[in-house]
């Protein structure tokens, strides 16, 4: 009840499980990973057909990423532990709910492309192997690339990869968030 009537007061972190609010937030942020990906993949903003738009692209991923993060764990430092975190608990809170928005999403994605929309793969080979092109690639270089492209991109390498770049992505952007956001009460 202190902490009602003192915001400041730090509550002990064992006191306060982080796994409900890394879980609800988790789902939160797989549903917004997976409209984003949607409206990306419905307009046509997913395929590289410019660097630019590959580059702005990534960007807004992992701007919503970031976000997610900064949501993650001031939400849990501010309206659970009285505006007090460490930078361990700031880690797990954010990995755990950015690992279950990966895994959610990297899953919804499998589903997206084997049975939502089967030819996806093949119009983001298609783009990708354009751009090379008009960007002055030469042809041999592009047929390398482009077999090493194909070898990968199915369904169960496309779910692969999106877990596996989720994982380390979550754990990096856990970190650096974790560094930044920490905050320990003052010593008395």
């Amino acid at each position: 009840m202190t902490t009602l009537d003192n915001p400041h007061e730090a509550v002990p972190e064992s006191t306060v499980p982080f796994l409900p609010t890394s879980v609800r937030l988790g789902l939160l942020g797989a549903a917004v990973f997976i409209v984003y990906g949607l409206l990306a993949n419905l307009t046509g903003f997913s395929l590289p057909t410019s660097i630019g738009k590959s580059i702005l692209n990534g960007v807004v991923a992992m701007g919503l990423t970031i976000g997610l993060v900064i949501y993650i764990i001031r939400q849990h430092r501010d309206k659970e532990l009285g505006g007090y975190i460490s930078f361990g608990r700031a880690f797990m809170v954010a990995f755990v709910a950015l690992l279950i928005a990966s895994l959610i999403s990297g899953i919804f994605n499998f589903l997206y492309v084997s049975y939502i929309d089967p030819g996806y793969l093949e119009s983001l080979l298609s783009a990708t192997e354009e751009m090379m092109a008009s960007m002055g690639a030469p042809a041999d270089i592009v047929d390398q690339e482009m077999a090493k492209m194909r070898e990968k991109m199915t369904p169960t390498g496309f779910l692969t990869q999106s877990l596996t770049y989720g994982i380390i992505g979550s754990a990096v952007i856990a970190l650096i968030s974790a560094a930044i956001m920490k905050r320990k009460p003052a010593v008395v």
